[in-house]
């Protein structure tokens, strides 16, 4: 019985230092309507969540991964809203928040247009970030705050997973969601990767699918 604790303790270790060299220096970020999250793995199985864009309010942790799923310690006893980021599930170097992993909010503008076909959003209420890809290959990306707005436009490909865009005019501001234009869908979120020069951090930007509303 002790040599299988001490090999499944051996793999543990094994397992969480692969795990350590994929995520450190990197943040996920998360626009949940109301706040958005900034994860980020620590070396030691530790972590850190900063809740809110220009907050101080964050959490200090050890991690601890099963099988494919990684937790976040002494979340649970937080707020709702933070508790819910206590879970996630791994997924290609990517964390997927078990609690949203299925839950999509509705869209009213998707039950206006039918030539929408699918559409991701990230937002903390005030700063926003929109993607709509019709089915002619269009997409519109709109992203602002409570005094500013900004629209750009273009075309997308895909191939697999991945989406491409390209947009019509160079002074878009798609690299607030996507440095190389790429994003990858995974589960019902859209993901791209940006980088924080300041910082020397990657970030990976979780934009979460909507659904039409059912025209009554």
């Amino acid at each position: 019985m002790t040599k299988r604790i001490l090999i499944t303790i051996f793999f543990q270790i094994i397992l969480f230092h692969a795990f350590s060299q994929s995520f450190c220096n990197k943040k996920h970020v998360y626009g949940l309507l109301s706040d958005f999250y900034y994860l980020q793995i620590l070396p030691e199985q530790n972590y850190k969540l900063r809740v809110g864009m220009y907050s101080n309010l964050h959490f200090l942790g050890e991690t601890e991964i099963k099988q494919d799923t990684l937790e976040l310690s002494k979340l649970n006893r937080s707020y709702g809203a933070v508790r819910k980021m206590s879970k996630y599930q791994i997924k290609d170097s990517l964390l997927i928040p078990v609690a949203y992993k299925n839950k999509l909010p509705f869209s009213r503008k998707m039950s206006r247009d039918s030539s929408i076909c699918k559409s991701y959003f990230q937002s903390d209420g005030h700063v926003y970030y929109e993607l709509i890809f019709r089915s002619d290959s269009s997409f519109v990306y709109r992203t602002g705050s409570d005094i500013t707005r900004n629209v750009t436009k273009g075309k997308w490909t895909q191939n697999g997973n991945e989406i491409s865009l390209h947009p019509e005019n160079s002074d878009h501001l798609l690299y607030w969601i996507c440095t190389n234009n790429k994003l990858i869908e995974i589960d019902n979120y859209l993901v791209g990767r940006t980088y924080d020069k300041e910082n020397e951090t990657t970030e990976f930007q979780y934009l979460r699918g909507l659904k039409p509303r059912v025209n009554k």
